[in-house]
This record gives C-alpha cells, structure tokens and sequence, in this order.
C-alpha cells in the first residue's frame, strides 16, 4: 500500500495520483519508507511509530470488518452445508484424529514412516545449506520439464514437475474424481495452448510462470472468472431455501430453538453480516469515486469466497492461489478500463492486496473451526469471539 510512494519515479508517473491518495493509506515521507523497504532499521523510534499509526489502524480496522463480514456468512452456511447437505470438510479431519481421546492414529507404524522420509529429507536440506559437503535432495523444488524444447513444442512450457511431501499427504484427504480432474483438466489447458500456438491463434511466448496469456486462446481466466461465479451463484440458488429461511428466523426470533447449539443467533449473523458489508462500503465511500463500485466489487469477492470455501467444504484445497481471479481483473477486462474513472481505478487498486491471493482467505478456516468444534463435541459459541480476538492478537505482533 506504499508502494504508490517509494517506486513513484519520473517514469511511471505515480505521483501525479498521490492527491487521490487518502492520507490513511500509507507513509509517504521517503526516510521512514527506506527503512520499511532496504531493512537495516527499527520500527521502534518515535518518529516511525507515529508515522505508521493511523496507516495500520484504519487498515486493521478494515481488516477486522473483513474477517467480521466473513465470519458472519460462515455462520449463516454452516447448518445448510453440514446438517442438510452432510459435507465431509475433509481438512478437519486429521487434527480431529490426532486430538482423540488416546489418539489411536499416533500408533500407526505407516504415519511414521510418511513422517520420517520427509523430515529426513528437509533435514538434510537444511544441514546442506550450511554445510555443502553434506548431500542435498531438493523436494518442494519445482522445476520446468518442458525447458529448452523448440517451437511449437515450447508453448507447453512452463510445465513444473517436483516432489511436494504435504502435497502427497493432503492428496490423500481429496477424493478420487477430484485428484483426477486436477490432472487431466491440466493437460487439457497445456494441449489448448499447443493447439492455439500451432494455428497462430496464440502468441508462442504468452505462456509463463507469472504470464497466462488471458487475453488469447483459450481464454483461461475468462473461463476461470465464469467457473468460479458460476460455482458461488449456484450455491445461493440451490440454498435460496434455506437462506429464505433462515432470514425470516432472523426477523422472527427462534421460538422452536434451533438456535441455542449455533454459534451465534440468526438475527446476529445476518445484522453483522449487511453491517459488515456496509462498513467496508463506507470505508471506499469515505474517498469519493461511483457509489455502485464497492457494492459490486465487494459482491464478487464474497461470491468467489463462498465458491472457495463450498469447494474446501467438499475437497481438500492445496494451495487457492487462484492467480488473475480478483474483482479488479473481472470488472476492468467486462468494463474496460476508460470506463472507470481515475477514483474508481484508485479504489480497486487500493483494495487489490487481499484477494489476489486466496491461499490466506479467512472464510474457509473459520467455517472449518465451527465444524471441528461441533465434531470434537464443544459448543461453537465462544468460537466467533474467540477467532476475532486471535485476529485483533495477531494485527498488533504481526
């Protein structure tokens, strides 16, 4: 977020948009962004504390009614998708086997041995980084099986190929029809690729490790942005249902108490969830810029989120990295860019650090927290305020 300030150069010309900037957004005095940026400094001097202040309170303050927002509609889903639904929430289920009552899974002689051979390998690895005399075998090292091949040959690059110990360990937790989707649907984009470089429909160097060539046959991310909304508008329309239900409980009360093993109350999820969604609307509004944009953009980033964690529901998820998959991306490619006023590319600019990465998005651990809770035969109450006190902990020794 001070990135706008310290690489603001002649080049780039980023400093002509430092007066739509709001003053909360990050320091921009060049001797207290040295420090942040080059290391060899401490962030324990008056000068810089008062600095980042007002910076780190707003945004945690945000951050907050994010995980808030979140939490809230993890609570409104969790009786459909457990209760009516019976979803497995595979992740869960080792930590619930390894805090067992005499935990009958430590005396498996096959764990040990998955445990060994990888804890053998990193340990050597890290003994090899000190001292080279020592044999290194590189797991967890991804490397491009498709280097140096010729033209067409090349448009399959990159294709990395490497040993993951928690990759193999976690693929035990996904079902079979998923692990081969995962797969196949792979080939199937690195065959498509092929194809659109073989016909010039393609660009031979649009592929890369950081480069997907969107913009070109086969229009991988527009296919992914389709996929992923489609996934999360789907589970509202099969839920509408329940979700009817569980408003008009929220506006009448629960007088049959179906409510006292829930986390919390209907009319406490729903109030928190639309005040939530409304604060962080504020938040943007504060700035200027269209009054429609954060309730869209916000809009697609929870129906995203609510796909990401049906599907962690269902499947175990290595790692949602879920790259060029982000409200900005959707919304600047459908609308086009010159159709966007400069506040509104600001806005979604300032808001792009937490969802273009969903390796770190919140809703899928704090539902899989209420579900582990009620399995392991604990009341999920005290878990809303429990989780957002381990947040507001971890904002300040962060």
């Amino acid at each position: 977020l001070s990135n706008p300030f310290y690489y603001a150069n002649n080049n780039n010309g980023w400093h002509e948009l430092w007066h739509l900037l709001p003053p909360y957004i990050g320091p921009r005095d060049p001797d207290v962004l040295k420090g942040f940026y080059q290391g060899n400094a401490t962030f324990f001097v008056p000068r810089i504390m008062r600095a980042w202040a007002v910076p780190l309170g707003v945004w945690g303050l945000f951050f907050l009614l994010l995980l808030w927002t979140t939490l809230c509609l993890g609570v409104i889903v969790r009786r459909r998708w457990e209760e009516e639904e019976h979803l497995p929430f595979p992740v869960i289920l080792l930590p619930l086997e390894m805090t067992r009552e005499d935990a009958p899974i430590y005396r498996s002689k096959l764990l040990w041995l998955g445990f060994a051979v990888p804890c053998l390998l990193h340990s050597l690895n890290s003994l090899a980084s000190i001292l080279p005399s020592i044999p290194a075998f590189p797991v967890n090292t991804a490397r491009d099986l498709t280097a140096g091949l010729s033209f067409p040959l090349s448009s399959f690059s990159p294709m990395f190929g490497g040993i993951h110990p928690a990759g193999v360990g976690f693929g035990y937790l996904i079902n079979t029809d998923v692990l081969f989707s995962l797969w196949f649907f792979y080939f199937v984009r690195k065959v498509l690729n092929f194809w659109g470089v073989s016909e010039n429909w393609r660009d031979a160097g649009a592929s890369g490790q950081f480069s997907d060539g969107s913009t070109q046959f086969p229009y991988t991310s527009y296919q992914a942005w389709g996929a992923w909304l489609a996934l999360g508008i789907a589970v509202l329309w099969q839920g509408w249902t329940y979700f009817g239900g569980y408003f008009r409980r929220a506006l009448r009360g629960d007088p049959d108490g179906q409510e006292r093993q829930e986390p919390m109350s209907a009319r406490l999820a729903v109030l928190g969830f639309a005040g939530g969604f409304l604060a962080l609307c504020v938040f943007v509004w504060s700035s200027g810029g269209a009054f429609w944009l954060p309730l869209v953009f916000l809009g697609v980033y929870l129906v995203i989120l609510l796909a990401l964690t049906r599907l962690e529901a269902e499947t175990a998820v290595l790692s949602p990295y879920l790259g060029w998959i982000d409200p900005q991306s959707i919304l600047t490619t459908i609308g086009g860019t010159t159709n966007f006023g400069t506040m509104d590319k600001v806005h979604m600019g300032m808001l792009s650090w937490f969802n273009s990465d969903y390796r770190a998005a919140s809703m899928p651990h704090q539902l899989q927290a209420f579900i582990g809770q009620k399995r392991a035969g604990g009341s999920m109450r005290g878990i809303p305020a429990a989780l957002m006190a381990a947040a507001a902990v971890s904002l300040v020794f962060a």
